[in-house]
């Protein structure tokens, strides 16, 4: 990426440094409506669900596309920035559904009572030291039979880290074995039939494009994970 971003934090300078590279915390369409569809879809989950949560959601597009699947009588969406939440209850009108939280390692529900837990392009802005129990958190909440799905930056053949590194608060980066021993861990086997449903999947990104979300951004590393 030739534009060098500068904010470390995840207040107003690093929302409005990324808009002006064309990355839109608020912006809704084509893009964040297929891609939540794919998501519970490859993950089997298209009956109606009680819960499901996006942790470091942003401004909460996403929110915005799980809940619009009619398919979770809940989402909630939960990030450590105060200004990213506001920014998206003003935009989507999610209300109490946008919650602060002090971080992914402490997500403030009771045990066994989310059936999606997602996450998407967060896990690298977190400490090293709280990877453990970010896990170990997801485990906590998810329900017997739910399915946590979290799409990160990782080192491997195809993403350097030079390439991860643009982002000054990119500061966990490892191989995609390191994230799957983390994973497993806190109690997680890793689902390869829903992985191999994900790189099929007919879900596209734009109108009439060509390549799948797992075809054009090979830069992600995608660990779909059920409870042991």
């Amino acid at each position: 990426m030739s534009h060098k971003l500068k904010a470390k934090n995840f207040e107003k300078d690093f929302f409005e440094e990324r808009q002006k590279i064309d990355l839109d915390y608020t912006s809704y369409g084509q893009w964040q409506g297929q891609y939540t569809w794919q998501t519970l879809e490859v993950i089997q989950k298209t009956d109606p669900m009680d819960l499901v949560i996006d942790v470091g959601c942003a401004c909460g597009n996403l929110v915005k596309g799980f809940r619009d699947t009619l398919l979770p009588k809940r989402t909630i969406g939960y990030d450590v920035s105060e200004y990213m939440l506001q920014q998206g209850r003003n935009k989507f009108g999610h209300g109490e559904d946008l919650i602060k939280f002090d971080g992914a390692h402490k997500i403030p529900l009771l045990d066994a009572c989310v059936d999606v837990y997602h996450s998407q392009q967060v896990y690298e802005h977190i400490p090293e030291e709280l990877i453990g129990a970010s896990f170990a958190e997801a485990r906590r909440v998810i329900k017997p039979g739910g399915v946590v799905y979290i799409c990160l930056a990782a080192l491997k053949d195809l993403y350097s880290e030079e390439a991860i590194r643009f982002d000054p608060t990119h500061i966990t980066i490892h191989r995609v074995v390191w994230w799957m021993r983390q994973a497993q861990k806190a109690g997680f086997v890793f689902d390869l039939e829903s992985y191999d449903r994900l790189a099929r999947s007919h879900r596209k990104p734009n109108k009439g494009a060509r390549r799948n979300y797992w075809q054009r951004h090979t830069e992600w590393t995608t660990l779909i994970l059920k409870p042991i």
